[in-house]
């Protein structure tokens, strides 16, 4: 007995999530789960939302248009909890050091194809800008810049409010304009 899914079995689901109010259920769960529209994961919440709506659809019992929407509420719900818990994970194992100590000065490393720097050119600039920069900006810069952090993470870690750390952002740039290669 063979359970793959057609093209017009997927254009169906997605039909019935955009007809009517379906759409909901989505936003539903999200705030059921308290992430409003500016989470930094509601848009790729509401994206993996619509497509578990989908093949949750594809599952549902047939019986009842009502007991269809339950069982895909519900559905919605346990995959948003699984991305927020695995959202937690990744960040968790995200480690920024407050500063960099005498040993372990990132500025010195050794370029390597897989460094974060690049090249030598690259390297001197950032070296530069580190140089001229305040503590608090180098350590923007390094949150930023090699460990990818964005405004709110590095806003949380540094116990900061947001608007500081765009400041501190502003500025590095104003300095990194006047750095002559």
């Amino acid at each position: 007995m063979n359970h793959e899914l057609t093209n017009e079995q997927y254009n169906e689901a997605f039909e019935f999530l955009t007809t009517g109010d379906h759409e909901v259920v989505i936003f539903g769960v999200l705030r059921r789960l308290h992430i409003s529209p500016n989470h930094e994961y509601y848009d790729d919440m509401v994206q993996e939302g619509r497509l578990t709506f989908v093949n949750a659809y594809l599952k549902a019992p047939k019986t009842n248009e009502k007991r269809q929407l339950v069982y895909i509420y519900q559905k919605v719900y346990w995959s948003m909890l699984d991305y927020l818990r695995k959202q937690s994970t990744v960040n968790d194992h995200k480690y920024v050091p407050d500063e960099p100590t005498a040993n372990q000065d990132e500025l010195f490393e050794i370029p390597t194809e897989h460094s974060y720097v690049g090249d030598c050119e690259t390297q001197a600039t950032f070296a530069e800008l580190m140089d001229i920069c305040t503590k608090d900006e180098r350590h923007y810069l390094l949150a930023a810049y090699k460990y990818g952090l964005n405004v709110t993470e590095i806003a949380d870690q540094r116990g900061v409010s947001r608007p500081t750390v765009y400041k501190w952002k502003r500025s590095v740039l104003q300095k990194a304009k006047h750095i002559q290669i």
